[in-house]
């Protein structure tokens, strides 16, 4: 199993045949991969499930030294650092870094690109910056409101905006190298929305279980996602 599938993992100051014994033991029916690294660390990588802060915890306690529990969801890639009295902390050098820190690296985990539009319905730019603004947006005309190109704070700033405004928000991503769309139709009393990854479908936008049908629907153009010719 190539380290590429990874779901979540622990690094710790530890050797790996201690992460080999901890995953035979937790693991039974999951693929899970141990790597050695430098300075006496070594990781344990897991194929299946969500990151476990317990685990986590209980290893660093019984190593007496910090754990960092990673997570490689791509959407939020992070890589938190357990300390045996259950306190957490986010490394904000990111997750290759501190895996690269102990000579550890993990091919085909590298973050994604993710391109992020919303199109906010009925206001315009001014009404949008009043309630949340970031620096890095790009407004652009649209006929049906304010079309939006921002980065990975835009969904908060979309959800912001229909409760603020009461109006409808259409928010959406493409990560074209993992093929993963997601849209979230935000308005009042509307809960909406389509997860696509690779042709594997949860939930629908305005009828629509696709990402073209999504868009078209929202009017959100594309080429706002920098979706080419071979986009679904």
């Amino acid at each position: 199993m190539s380290l590429k599938h990874a779901s979540w993992g622990v690094c710790a100051r530890t050797d790996a045949a201690y992460l080999e014994r901890l995953a035979k033991r937790e693991f039974t029916r999951t693929t899970w991969n141990v790597v050695a690294g430098n300075d006496g660390y070594a990781a344990l990588f897991i194929h299946r499930g969500e990151p476990s802060v317990r685990l986590a915890q209980r290893l660093a306690t019984e190593l007496g030294e910090p754990v960092v529990l990673l997570n490689f969801d791509d959407d939020l890639y992070y890589a938190d650092q357990i300390r045996d009295d259950g306190s957490e902390h986010r490394l904000t050098d990111g997750l290759p870094a501190a895996l690269a820190a102990h000579g550890i690296t993990v091919p085909g985990n590298e973050p994604v690109t993710i391109y992020r539009a919303a199109l906010a319905v009925g206001v315009d730019r001014a009404a949008l910056e009043t309630i949340s603004w970031d620096a890095d947006y790009e407004a652009r005309e649209h006929d049906r409101g304010v079309l939006v190109i921002g980065d990975g704070t835009l969904g908060v700033s979309c959800g912001r905006w229909s409760r603020k405004l009461k109006c409808e928000v259409f928010s959406a991503s493409w990560g074209p190298a993992v093929r993963d769309f997601v849209c979230v139709h935000y308005a009042p009393g509307v809960d909406e929305m389509l997860h696509w990854r690779d042709g594997h479908v949860d939930g629908s936008v305005a009828g629509a279980t696709d990402p073209t049908g999504v868009l078209r629907a929202a009017g959100i153009p594309a080429a706002a996602l920098a979706m080419k010719d071979d986009a679904p």
